[in-house]
C-alpha cells in the first residue's frame, strides 16, 4: 500500500515526496528504496513521544508551499486525484486547507498551506495534523475529486466526515473480488472464519519475506526483527482488548486451545468436588474441556439454564454458583444465536463466591474493541481467524495476577530457565513465555495484530448502526413466514448480527446448497452447540452472520435467493 502511494505521489505534481518512519523504519525503506524518496526516521514516534507529521513537516525545505499528509490507515488514490488538489490549492489562499471528496465522502489526503506549518511543526506529545482540524474548520475547503472514488481514511474526525460507505471497507477483501458467473460472492459466514483485509495479506507477507526469523532465541538481524514485529503484535492485541499491559497476552493456536490451556492449568489448583458452572448456550469449545476435565478430576460441572428464546437464564443464579464454584466459564455472544450474555450480572455473582469467570469472546472480538478492565471478568479467550486475521492463531488475556499463579500444562522450549538432569529440576520463566512453549505461531501473531488494529480505526458508530438495521431488516423478513422458525431473539436488542432459523419441511444443508449455487455462503448444521440445538429442539439451522463488509444489498440478495431455494424444494 505505502509503496503505491508513494508511486502515485511521486507521478503527482508534488515538489516533494518525504516519507517519515517510525517501528518499521528498515522495512519501509528496503520496500522503497528504489524509489527518489527522502526518508526521515522518527525514533521519538517508536516510543510515542513525538507525532511523525509534525516531525515530518520540520523536515520540509523552506521554499515548499504546501504538504499533503496522507495518514497512516489505508487511503487508495489515484495521481488524478493529487494533481486536482494541488490544482485547486493553487487557486485558494496559501492558508487553505484542502480536503477531498466523493460522493459525499470526505477524508484524506489533506494539503495544507505553509501558513499552517508553524502550527504543524509544533506538535508533541500523541498530537497529529488530525488534531488541528478542528481549530481551522474555517479555513477548510471540500474538493470534489474527478470520476473513480478513494478510500476514505478512518483516522479523520467524525465532524468532517460524512457516513462513510461500507463498499469502501469492502474493497479492502480480495476474497470478496471473486464473481461466479454473474454472481459477486456474497459472504455471510463471518462466524466460521472472517476474510482478511488487504493490509493483514500485505503484513505477513513482508514479515515473511523481510524479518522471518525465530523469535527469543536469536540475535541476528532477522531475529531482532521478528522479536519486535512479535512484541508490536502482542501490544496491539493488548490495545484492542483494553489490557493493562501486553504481559497480560497468551499466544494460542485458537480458542478451542486457549480454553484446554487455562482447563488444564486451573484444574491442578483445584480439588475434587470443586465446582465448574457453564451454560446450555456454549460452543463445544467451551463445553467438552470442563466435562473432561470433571471426569478426570472428579469436578461437579453445573449448567445455567435457557430461556425460551436461548438467552441465558441468570433467575437462579444462586442456587448454581455456591460457596465450591471455582470457575463460571460462558460464551460473550452465541455463535448461534448471537445473544450477548449479561456479565455483568454473572461476574458479580461469581466474584461474590471467590469463583473467577471465562469469557468465550470468538463471536465478540470482531465486533468492536474489547475492553477487558470494563467486563470485570478474569480471562477472556478468542481466535484471529473470527476478527480479520489468520487461522491458526488465538489469545488468551488474563489477568496479570491470576495468570502469575498459574502453572503450564505443557513443557518445552523458551519456557524454562534452568534445567538440571541429575536433581531434575527446573526453573520455568516468568510472564507469558512460560505457556508459550516451542516456537509460537509468529507470522500469524503478527497478521493478528494487524487485524486488530485495522479493526480499531473502522467507524464502528456508523458499521453497528448499518448492521443493527440489516439485521432487523432480516428478522422481519424472516418472521413473516410460518414455516421459518427463528433460533434466539426475535428483536434486535443486546445481540450480534448472527441469524440462525429453520425451515419446517426442508433440512438446512439443502437450503445452503442451494444458496451456494447463487454465491452465497452461509453455514448450516448444529454449529457445534448441540445443547443449545436440543434447547430449541432442532437438529440443525441454517445461520447468516454478517461481517464490517456486508451491504443491505447483500441482505435483499440473500432473501431473493432463500425465496428462490425454498421455491425450488418445493417443486
Amino acid at each position: 500500500m505505502l509503496k503505491q502511494v508513494t508511486q502515485i505521489a511521486l507521478a503527482s505534481k508534488a515538489e516533494q515526496v518525504v516519507v517519515v518512519t517510525g517501528h518499521e523504519q528498515h522495512k519501509v525503506q528496503q520496500q522503497l528504496a528504489h524509489l527518489p524518496l527522502e526518508f526521515i526516521h522518527n525514533d521519538e514516534y517508536d516510543s510515542g513521544k513525538a507525532s511523525s507529521i509534525g516531525k515530518g513537516i520540520r523536515s520540509l525545505d523552506q521554499s515548499v508551499r504546501g504538504v499533503i499528509i496522507m495518514l497512516g490507515d489505508m487511503p487508495l488514490i489515484e495521481t488524478q486525484h493529487l494533481n486536482c488538489l494541488i490544482d485547486r490549492f493553487e487557486a485558494l489562499p496559501e492558508d487553505a486547507i484542502v480536503v477531498p471528496y466523493t460522493s459525499e465522502q470526505r477524508g484524506n489526503p489533506l494539503l495544507w498551506g505553509c501558513s499552517h506549518f508553524g502550527a504543524l511543526r509544533s506538535l508533541t506529545g500523541e498530537q497529529g495534523g488530525k488534531e488541528l482540524l478542528a481549530h481551522f474548520s474555517s479555513k477548510i475547503n471540500y474538493v470534489a475529486l474527478p470520476s473513480s472514488a478513494i478510500h476514505m481514511d478512518f483516522d479523520t474526525p467524525d465532524s468532517l466526515l460524512s457516513a462513510p460507505h461500507t463498499e469502501l471497507i469492502r474493497r479492502q477483501f480480495p476474497l470478496l473480488a471473486q464473481q461466479d458467473q454473474s454472481h459477486a460472492l456474497c459472504y455471510l459466514d463471518s462466524s466460521a472464519t472472517t476474510p482478511m483485509p488487504q493490509v493483514v495479506l500485505d503484513t505477513m507477507y513482508q514479515f515473511e519475506t523481510g524479518s522471518r526469523s525465530n523469535v527469543g532465541r536469536g540475535s541476528h538481524h532477522l531475529a531482532r526483527r521478528a522479536d519486535q514485529a512479535f512484541d508490536l503484535a502482542r501490544q496491539q492485541v493488548a490495545s484492542y482488548v483494553g489490557a493493562a499491559s501486553k504481559e497480560e497476552i497468551i499466544f494460542t493456536s485458537g480458542t478451542t486451545m486457549g480454553i484446554n490451556l487455562l482447563a488444564s492449568s486451573l484444574a491442578q489448583e483445584w480439588e475434587t468436588g470443586d465446582e465448574i458452572v457453564i451454560s446450555k448456550a456454549e460452543h463445544h469449545s467451551n463445553s467438552l474441556p470442563w466435562i473432561s476435565l470433571a471426569k478426570r478430576h472428579g469436578f461437579c460441572l453445573k449448567i445455567i439454564p435457557l430461556l425460551a428464546e436461548g438467552r441465558l437464564d441468570l433467575s437462579k443464579l444462586s442456587s448454581i454458583i455456591g460457596p465450591r464454584c471455582r470457575l463460571v466459564a460462558v460464551t460473550h455472544v452465541s455463535n448461534v444465536t448471537g445473544a450477548i450474555s449479561d456479565l455483568t450480572t454473572l461476574v458479580k455473582a461469581a466474584h461474590t463466591l471467590g469463583a473467577q469467570v471465562l469469557v468465550d469472546g470468538a463471536q465478540a472480538v470482531a465486533h468492536g474493541p474489547i475492553d477487558v478492565s470494563d467486563l470485570g471478568v478474569d480471562y477472556y479467550v478468542f481466535s484471529g481467524h473470527k476478527c480479520y486475521g489468520p487461522t491458526g492463531i488465538g489469545v488468551i488475556w488474563g489477568k496479570l495476577g491470576a495468570l502469575n499463579k498459574l502453572k503450564p500444562f505443557f513443557t518445552g522450549g523458551g519456557m524454562v530457565h534452568s534445567l538440571d538432569l541429575a536433581s531434575l529440576s527446573m526453573t520455568i520463566v516468568k510472564g507469558t513465555s512460560r505457556f508459550e512453549a516451542g516456537t509460537p505461531p509468529i507470522a500469524q501473531a503478527v497478521g493478528l495484530g494487524a487485524a486488530l488494529q485495522w479493526l480499531s480505526q473502522l467507524p464502528w458508530a456508523f458499521i453497528k448502526q448499518q448492521q443493527g438495521f440489516m439485521c432487523q431488516y432480516l428478522l422481519e423478513y424472516l418472521m413473516l413466514h410460518d414455516q421459518i422458525f427463528l433460533l434466539g431473539p426475535h428483536n434486535n436488542e443486546a445481540r450480534q448480527p448472527i441469524i440462525s432459523f429453520t425451515h419446517t419441511q426442508h433440512h438446512a444443508h439443502d437450503i445452503v446448497h442451494l444458496l451456494d449455487q447463487h454465491g452465497i455462503a452461509t453455514r448450516g448444521g448444529h454449529h457445534c452447540a448441540q445443547p443449545l440445538m436440543q434447547h430449541f429442539d432442532v437438529m440443525a439451522s441454517t445461520r447468516v452472520s454478517l461481517g464490517v463488509f456486508n451491504t443491505m444489498t447483500d441482505i435483499k440478495y440473500f432473501i431473493n435467493s432463500l425465496q428462490q431455494a425454498i421455491t425450488t424444494l418445493e417443486a
